[in-house]
């Protein structure tokens, strides 16, 4: 009776432990952000998610990219890892994001999958309560492997440096097998001009300041890497300096002014000819690297010119676009009567919708004599 008893006692104690350990076991992890979407406009606006769980319909899945197996999501969320994470394209996702990084337009996302998640009181989805694809995911899915129809969107990266193509990447690539391209109108230099400092004066070599107004009369290409070529001529034609200037992208019927400088020989200033000329090998219907915005997307504000022991140029520029700018080049053009008597650009970065950002132009001496401030933003 005695050890019956104690076989008794054991069974029960075996039967405790197991319903505790099958408790822990299935205790589960609150899902951050219900879909791609959500997640991506939470990057865009500058969060830092690093450590967030996440629950995506998987894009194309490219296991030979350089970047290990990648996972498309969302329009630019690439999932990446050195192992095959046996996901298929159309298979319901749920990560945590590890580390997270930008890259030409993208998000590169190193992650370890998360299992037995759900959608809480604090999970944050899109409006629609769908991922890109429009497959449902809030209503709970019971694991990665359940299949939803449909890929994520796409959009097209670059190398960000790196000695492979985009291809090799497997980065998104933009889709225009179907969109009709227009015939290419070249670029327009609508005006131009340079700027020697009255402090070079005296010295062997000058510092020439210059810029170009560029107009794209196209109505659907982008012009990418529009190049602005300065030509130095003596009296006699010879050549005394040449220099390129290259921009980063011109949209449709925008203009944007690109800046630069070159060095040449003090004494052979004043006899030269400087010719300007500009040019694009590249046109496409869309910016593969850099945001879409035009130079009518910022406003510039509040410019004033402060004087003391030095003299600075102020104001704010407000990003109207639709997402973060994440770097501009602000370029000033000082104008006499209409033509250009001095010339500067600085960058600005991180510039988020509707969010003022002061900038400032500083100079150790007086500005030439000006009568109007010309300050435009070009992407970059």
């Amino acid at each position: 009776m005695k050890r019956w008893m104690s076989w008794l006692l054991v069974l029960v104690m075996m039967l405790g432990t197991f319903g505790t350990l099958t408790a822990c076991g299935t205790k589960t992890t609150v899902i951050d952000y219900a879909d791609a979407e959500s997640f991506e406009a939470a990057l865009n606006a500058g969060e830092n998610l690093e450590g967030k769980v996440v629950r995506f319909v998987a894009g194309e899945f490219h296991p030979d990219s350089a970047l290990g197996y990648n996972v498309w999501a969302g329009e630019h969320l690439n999932f990446v890892s050195s192992r095959n994470p046996d996901i298929k394209e159309g298979d319901i996702v749920t990560v945590r994001a590890l580390t997270i990084e930008s890259a030409m337009g993208s998000w590169i996302i190193n992650y370890e999958k998360v299992d037995n998640a759900e959608i809480g009181e604090t999970t944050i989805s899109n409006p629609k309560g769908s991922d890109l694809n429009g497959a449902d995911i809030n209503g709970g899915a019971e694991s990665a492997s359940d299949g939803v129809a449909g890929a994520a969107g796409s959009s097209q990266t670059d190398s960000f440096g790196l000695e492979f193509d985009t291809d090799e990447l497997g980065l998104p690539e933009a889709d225009t097998e179907d969109v009709p391209k227009e015939e290419e109108k070249p670029l327009e230099l609508k005006d131009f001009g340079w700027y020697c400092d009255k402090a070079y004066n005296g010295m062997d070599t000058a510092y020439v300041d210059f810029a170009g107004l560029i107009y794209n009369p196209n109505e659907t290409l982008v012009a990418e890497f529009p190049s602005l070529t300065i030509t130095v001529r003596n009296g006699d034609g010879s050549i005394v300096a040449t220099e390129d200037q290259v921009g980063s992208v011109i949209m449709p019927g925008d203009t944007v002014t690109l800046c630069g400088m070159f060095s040449m020989a003090s004494n052979e200033l004043a006899d030269s000819e400087i010719t300007f000329d500009v040019d694009c090998s590249e046109f496409s219907n869309g910016t593969s690297i850099y945001s879409s915005a035009k130079t009518t997307d910022f406003e510039i504000t509040n410019v004033s010119e402060k004087k003391g022991s030095d003299r600075y140029i102020t104001g704010e520029i407000i990003n109207h676009f639709s997402e973060e700018v994440r770097s501009v080049n602000l370029s000033l053009l000082l104008r006499k009567e209409g033509k250009i008597v001095y010339i500067e650009n600085t960058f600005i970065d991180g510039l988020k919708p509707e969010k003022p950002k002061a900038f400032e132009f500083q100079r150790y001496s007086d500005y030439p004599d000006y009568d109007t401030i010309d300050i435009s933003a070009m992407v970059w």
